[in-house]
């Protein structure tokens, strides 16, 4: 769990760690530290010695852990997947790859401090959903599923329901339910909160 003073180091260390994995380029693992890099912040302060007073000025660390690597692992995973078969509608620039990934990644991060932990298929079907403004029949999602990686194990359309219906009702811990996926009245299917 590295641990840094500043949020450069920190941007730096994702970047270098980002860079590794495939389908993504140098540039693209900087833009995505970039924009997820104050999500590393913490702050306390420090305890003053028995018997003394002592200005209690906070300290602030960017703090990475290694589940928030699988995190990043698993979205850009779904993101490239996305990108790679030419998901995202017309051409999509690195910018917009970034913005979708670095949303996905907040989200996931924000929900796994809640206690849930999402696995890289629902991450890939948040992120298909997120490039779809207009929303996606389950018919429609369930091909880009299978255009995307077609080495799984075939879904049926009931699966692909059935993975909606989740991530539409999320629990956390706390007891409260949020929605990652939400249906409008014409049955199409969109990222919501995300």
């Amino acid at each position: 769990m590295p641990d840094f003073q500043t949020e450069i180091q920190c941007a730096n260390v994702i970047a270098e760690y980002a860079s590794r994995i495939d389908a993504l380029s140098e540039d693209l693992a900087r833009r995505f530290a970039s924009a997820i890099a104050a999500e590393f912040v913490t702050m306390r302060l420090p305890s003053p010695r028995p018997g003394t007073f002592s200005l209690m000025v906070p300290v602030t660390r960017w703090v990475v852990r290694d589940d928030d690597l699988k995190l990043m692992d698993s979205v850009w995973a779904a993101t490239a997947a996305a990108a790679s078969v030419n998901f995202f509608a017309g051409t999509v620039t690195n910018q917009a790859l970034v913005g979708i990934a670095a949303a996905l990644f907040k989200t996931g991060r924000s929900i796994m401090k809640k206690g849930v932990h999402l696995d890289p298929l629902q991450y890939r079907i948040l992120s298909i959903l997120r490039a779809a403004p207009g929303g996606l029949s389950i018919e429609s999602l369930h091909a880009a599923l299978l255009e995307i990686d077609a080495s799984n194990p075939p879904f049926s359309h009931g699966d692909v329901s059935e993975f909606l219906t989740i991530l539409s009702k999320i629990r956390l811990s706390d007891g409260t339910v949020v929605s990652l996926a939400s249906q409008d009245g014409e049955g199409r299917w969109s990222a919501s909160g995300v």
